[in-house]
């Protein structure tokens, strides 16, 4: 496992330094991942290509083909395990985040065919229910109804990021006013809704709210602490807005000036981030 998580990092690595290509890496997860036994290179390297190169890494048009790879190796994954185990659970949350069907993701949001051992966790539940929303296949009606149910901190978190995955421009104005604008909003739950507003919308929708991030971010410094500022500057980054205008609309703002030590340093952070995957669809764009 050591050797494994070793070559795992330098790919991850590699990737992010332009030395292999992102397809490449997805080739290589699903003939690889699914005869891995290891529950934290299962765990690490299953999120790290949901969240990295379905929704950075991969232009938009590969993502949807790319979804359904993903899908099938975690299901490989989770049909090889022994029921109840770390692995099989690793794999569960790997498919209920890159999978596309709808009828699989609502049995399991009502407890219907849950793999052994998630019967009761609510965790996974409202990580159903977010991939639900980036699928566009619930509605706040009914995200507030299973938050009911979940009276707790983790579910009003859970239901927050959920409704601020939603698509569809409503959805959005909720939840970027219900970041910047609601004072009333604990740091815990402005993560929350940063973590869920970018995964979902495609860049037509989402462009329009590059401006208002670095308008509108830098500005909560007068009222958040600076460690919690930069958490949430962090979160709420455009970087799935994967394009040149984003990478100058933060060097323009750096440029400006007037910003918190919190809110630059994740600008700085980011926009590094940022980049890389811009060099890596430049460099990748065409295969030969």
């Amino acid at each position: 496992p050591q050797h494994r998580a070793v070559v795992w990092v330098a790919l991850v690595d590699a990737l992010a330094a332009t030395e292999v290509d992102p397809r490449d890496l997805l080739r290589l997860f699903a003939a690889a991942w699914p005869a891995e036994d290891h529950p934290s290179i299962l765990a690490r390297i299953g999120g790290f290509v949901c969240q990295r190169v379905l929704q950075e890494y991969l232009p938009p048009e590969e993502v949807p083909q790319a979804r359904r790879v993903v899908a099938g190796a975690a299901r490989r994954r989770l049909e090889s395990a022994t029921p109840g185990s770390t692995q099989a659970i690793a794999a569960a949350r790997v498919l209920a985040a890159a999978t596309d069907d709808v009828g699989l993701l609502r049995s399991w949001a009502y407890h219907q065919d849950l793999p052994v051992g998630l019967e009761d966790d609510a965790d996974f539940r409202w990580a159903v229910l977010r991939a639900l929303a980036v699928l566009g296949e619930t509605d706040p009606d009914e995200i507030e109804r299973v938050r009911q149910e979940d009276p707790s901190l983790q579910g009003k978190l859970g239901a927050l990021t959920a409704r601020a995955a939603l698509p569809g421009a409503e959805h959005k104005a909720w939840a970027w006013e219900q970041l910047v604008g609601a004072s009333d909003r604990s740091n815990y739950e402005m993560n929350a809704l940063a973590s869920g507003f970018w995964i979902s919308g495609g860049a037509d929708l989402l462009r329009g709210y590059v401006p208002r991030f670095h308008r509108d971010v830098p500005a909560l410094a007068d009222r958040v602490g600076q460690d919690a500022l930069a958490r949430v500057a962090a979160l709420a980054y455009p970087r799935t807005v994967v394009e040149q205008a984003t990478d100058d609309a933060t060097s323009a703002r750096l440029a400006e000036g007037h910003l918190s030590p919190a809110v630059r340093r994740a600008l700085v952070d980011q926009q590094s981030v940022l980049r890389e995957v811009l060099a890596s669809r430049e460099r990748f764009a065409v295969r030969a």
